[in-house]
């Protein structure tokens, strides 16, 4: 009764990615991936946003003058 060639894909999981980037009138910084260390999308939380300030966005503005950066959001 069926189509034997018919193919049924069906997704495992959900596909989602968490990243953050930063714009500015200095240009752009990143993207930065919120990934484990098997790639796989990791939910943002306070420990990994403070994280990702210290170790990737910090090291990016070195040497940077920021004065007139204002955060927003």
């Amino acid at each position: 009764m069926e189509n034997p060639s018919v193919i049924h894909e069906k997704l495992l999981h959900a596909q989602r990615a968490n990243i953050c980037c930063r714009f500015w009138a200095g240009g752009v910084i990143g993207p930065y991936f919120f990934e484990n260390e098997a790639g796989n999308s990791i939910t943002v939380n306070g420990v990994r946003y403070r994280n990702m300030i210290t170790e990737f966005l910090w090291p990016h503005l070195d040497g940077t003058d920021v004065e007139d950066v204002v955060p927003v959001g």
